[in-house]
């Protein structure tokens, strides 16, 4: 009988314990992690996905908008030097000009003769009836007076390109465009540049050309005696009239300046030439004038120095005239070959 009680009360206990005893007893309710763990937690959103017209509306929102680059200010020249070709060309002509000038006024000079004695005096040929003209007369005022024009034909056109380059910096001083200073400064070293390559290239070819004709002045024709008269002595340089170097240097200095202001104030118009390539726009009335001058005067002082060579007894018209297509051609071609392709 105590054996079955012992039995009973151990059952009943345990069915006690069994209904009082969770799996999971709860933590006390100050432990922060139990209250944590206790809070209701909401669902989590469904997970889209991006459809094309949601990029598309999306996308103008992400773009970035660029940084607009500054504007690329027009060439300071409408001319380019190649510099790989203008310095080579420049230093040969510098140098065989000075070199053919030394040479050809140490030389001994031609035998001065005496007409009308037959045999004395170089025969002209074909050209007497333009060249008889020069003989016969020697005048040391006309010969300083186209050492005078030579001079002003140097001086002109680089006068002249300093004040289009000043009034190129001032209107792009006033269009706001930067270093304006150092852009025309650099357009009138351009300008420099072809002039002294124009002429360097007429120089060189009139002194080669010397050099083979070997040809004496008209004023040898007066005589020895005549000469020692007027104090003129007889040396190499006499018998270089052919052709005029002062009519080549007149001619291609004032041609390429004329020429450089001319490709200078051309500005592309709507109508066009038969190669395709766009006329000049029409010219302001300033310009006009101003071009003008630049050749009527140009070309003028070149014709007086001419004129004056011949008058003074160094050169016959021929030589002169030799001079001058060299120069004038010098003058135009050299500024068209650096035209920007």
């Amino acid at each position: 009988m105590s054996m079955l009680a012992t039995w009973i009360a151990l059952t009943a206990s345990t069915a006690v314990l069994g209904q009082t005893t969770p799996e999971h007893p709860p933590r006390q309710t100050g432990d922060p992690v139990a209250a944590t763990a206790e809070l209701p937690t909401e669902p989590s959103p469904p997970r889209l996905r991006p459809t094309g017209s949601m990029i598309a509306a999306v996308a103008p929102m992400s773009e970035v908008t660029p940084v607009p680059r500054p504007a690329l200010s027009p060439p300071f020249h409408p001319l380019r030097i190649r510099w790989g070709i203008t310095a080579p060309v420049l230093a040969t002509t510098v140098v065989g000009f000075g070199v053919m000038e030394g040479l050809g006024g140490a030389g001994p000079g031609p035998t001065a003769c005496s007409p009308p004695a037959p045999g004395t005096c170089p025969d002209l040929g074909a050209l007497e009836p333009i060249d008889k003209v020069a003989l016969g007369h020697h005048n040391d005022a006309a010969a300083l007076a186209s050492d005078a024009f030579v001079a002003a034909a140097l001086l002109g056109p680089a006068v002249a390109s300093m004040a289009e380059s000043i009034a190129f910096s001032r209107a792009e001083r006033r269009d706001g465009i930067p270093r304006f200073r150092r852009r025309a400064a650099a357009r009138f070293g351009h300008d420099a540049a072809i002039w002294s390559e124009s002429i360097g290239v007429a120089m060189f070819t009139t002194n080669v050309l010397k050099a083979a004709f070997d040809r004496t002045r008209p004023l040898t024709h007066l005589g020895e005696d005549a000469l020692m008269e007027d104090g003129v002595e007889i040396d190499g340089d006499f018998a270089r009239s052919f052709p005029s170097g002062h009519a080549t240097l007149a001619f291609s200095s004032v041609v390429a300046g004329a020429m450089l202001l001319t490709i200078k104030q051309c500005k592309p118009g709507t109508e066009l030439r038969r190669s395709g390539t766009p006329r000049c726009a029409p010219r302001s009335a300033t310009q006009r004038t101003t071009l003008g001058l630049m050749w009527g005067l140009g070309i003028a002082g070149a014709l007086t120095t001419a004129a004056l060579r011949v008058v003074a007894g160094k050169h016959y018209p021929t030589d002169v005239l030799m001079g001058s297509a060299i120069g004038a051609t010098s003058g135009i071609v050299i500024p068209l070959l650096h035209r920007r392709s």
